[in-house]
């Protein structure tokens, strides 16, 4: 195998790691919404904080 090939997959392993550890913590913290409901958690306000994790994304994306 040539170096550019190992280079290639040693990235595609990073990527696939890392973006495994990004939905990871997605997930926790979705947990820790749902769990932490004090009464202002409903499919409303659950909608705009998905928008708004959405938006920040995109921007962080740019």
């Amino acid at each position: 195998m040539d170096s550019k090939k190992a280079y290639e997959i040693m990235k595609e392993e990073y990527v696939d790691r890392e973006a495994l550890e990004l939905c990871n913590q997605i997930e926790k913290q979705l947990e820790r919404i749902i769990s932490y409901d004090d009464g202002f958690l409903n499919d409303r306000t659950f909608d705009e904080i998905k928008k708004s994790a959405i938006k920040l994304l995109k921007e962080w994306h740019l």
